[in-house]
């Protein structure tokens, strides 16, 4: 297995990662999925994961994992000739992490939750998708895996050069 190991540098600004073999470590775990159509065009899907990874020398749970950690997606399409329109609110939930703080000691990460909306319009073969990613601006100090400026909007284009006639 291999885990993060963060690297002091003297007179650093930034801190640095470097990626540490584990002698030997034991995972297990359980991914449980569901997806159900409500009504035509609204689907609803979770899914949880349970991960049990344990550095065999430490006893510890390896760093950057979480126990416990799950999703949950609201999905709405709508589909018309050469026309279709998606929105989809999605829920990232994320359990405890542990990590290595820059003096050795091991640190935990609280759990958190991070919201995003996204609305997808496609005609032919154009797609235009929109959304808000971390709605509630989630920052986790402490993470060092986890980087995130919080609330961002985001605006993308894609199009399929195969489709295009």
């Amino acid at each position: 297995m291999i885990t993060t190991n963060i690297i002091s540098v003297p007179d650093a600004v930034e801190t640095t990662y470097q990626y540490e073999n584990v002698a030997s470590a034991s995972v297990n775990g359980i991914d449980l999925l569901s997806k159900q159509k409500v009504f035509n065009g609204l689907w609803l899907s979770a899914g949880y994961t349970y991960v049990h990874a344990l550095d065999n020398e430490t006893g510890l749970q390896l760093y950057n994992t979480a126990k416990h950690s799950g999703n949950i997606s609201a999905d709405y399409n709508f589909r018309k000739n050469n026309y279709s329109f998606t929105a989809q609110l999605y829920c990232q939930l994320m359990g405890q992490r542990t990590y290595q703080n820059p003096d050795g000691t091991t640190g935990y990460d609280r759990p958190y939750s991070s919201l995003r909306f996204t609305i997808s319009q496609e005609y032919k073969w154009l797609r235009i998708s929109t959304g808000l990613d971390n709605i509630f601006g989630i920052v986790i100090p402490n993470n060092y895996d986890f980087i995130s400026p919080g609330r961002r909007f985001f605006v993308g284009m894609n199009i399929d050069f195969g489709k295009i006639k």
